[in-house]
């Protein structure tokens, strides 16, 4: 049972330990095992897909441009800085997939999913009608919070940011949804360097008579 060689042709390999607590029981090493394996898948999943995940938004980016709703809204050009302040990293990508609009209801595009949104069993339920009306709101991006822990980076909820796309008439027709996390530059910087978010505290100082 122990290591006596590793293979020296192969640039990807990688050697895990991993110490664990003696138990004697099969059921709990087979837990154990479970998570350690969906770890590790999870792991690979959002690698292979990092690079896509981030050309996948700059494309996002550059289409958004084009729409010309997007330019009525008010507060466009710093969502869209936003957005390029992710891609500059400040934001792990760890999934993504794409949604359509069809008679007021989402449907999921199939083929579309990337990174941990490839496993069956990820964030998989179906987005809520109520979650329409919120997204129906006329900005490209909307914030949430992912309901179910992420293993990737740290073992957190991840962030959950929409992009969305509206036709000429102002009605949403179609978008994305990007999970991930923050990275920690975001959490030992000042907000008053995020976009949007910046605006929003200089609103409340404004509104406070500071």
């Amino acid at each position: 049972g122990k290591l006596t060689a590793l293979d020296g042709e192969a640039d990807d390999e990688l050697l895990l330990y991993f110490e664990i607590d003696q138990t004697s029981a099969k059921e709990d090493r087979e837990v154990i095992q479970n998570r350690i394996e969906t770890a590790l898948l999870d792991v690979d999943l959002v690698v292979d897909d990092f690079s896509v995940l981030k050309k996948t938004l700059k494309t996002i980016l550059k289409e958004n441009k084009k729409d010309k709703f997007n330019a009525t809204m008010a507060d466009f050009e710093e969502q869209q800085t936003f957005i390029n302040w992710l891609l500059d990293d400040h934001f792990t990508f760890i999934g993504c997939e794409q949604f359509k609009v069809v008679a007021g209801q989402f449907e999921l595009v199939k083929e579309s999913q990337l990174g941990l949104f490839k496993r069956g069993d990820f964030l998989q339920n179906p987005l809520p009608f109520e979650l329409f009306v919120t997204l129906n709101k006329h900005s490209i991006i909307h914030f949430s919070k992912a309901s179910q822990r992420a293993m990737v980076h740290r073992p957190a909820y991840p962030d959950v940011i929409y992009i969305k796309q509206f036709n000429a008439q102002g009605e949403l027709i179609s978008g994305y949804r990007f999970i991930g996390l923050y990275t920690s530059s975001v959490y030992s910087g000042t907000p008053k360097d995020i976009p949007i978010v910046r605006h929003k505290i200089a609103n409340v100082l404004i509104q406070s008579g500071y």
